[in-house]
């Protein structure tokens, strides 16, 4: 029963502990105006060099459609750009912009100062 409470008490902390460092990290991010939606995609994109949407769709389990507007938004905002697949032509890659990779490297390490504040 104690192991019970003991697991219980370290899950509420992992999940403060990880509400906390979003607030802090990402209303950093709210200047930017980028989602936490968006961020989450970059960070895909950025580990996936070669992603379409249809991908970025099935990460997330969600519609094409609705892919297509987050990255839409990232491309409009000059954090991602589209790419022609050099194999075939007709699908597109989604890739970080020089915009894109400066704002993921800016985040990290905002995140890795806020865990040092925590």
């Amino acid at each position: 029963m104690q192991r019970k409470k003991l697991i219980e008490e370290i899950m509420a902390s992992i999940s403060a502990f990880k509400h906390r460092l979003h607030f802090s990290v990402m209303g950093k991010g709210a200047k930017n105006k980028i989602t936490n939606s968006q961020w989450c995609v970059l960070a895909i994109i950025e580990k996936n060099r070669d992603i379409g949407i249809k991908e970025i769709a099935k990460v997330f389990g969600i519609s094409s459609s609705a892919a297509t507007q987050l990255v839409d938004g990232l491309v409009k905002s000059g954090y991602a750009a589209r790419k022609i697949n050099k194999q075939d032509r007709r699908s597109l890659h989604i890739e970080l912009s020089k915009k894109g990779k400066k704002h993921i490297a800016q985040m990290k390490k905002s995140i890795a100062k806020s865990m040092e504040i925590l």
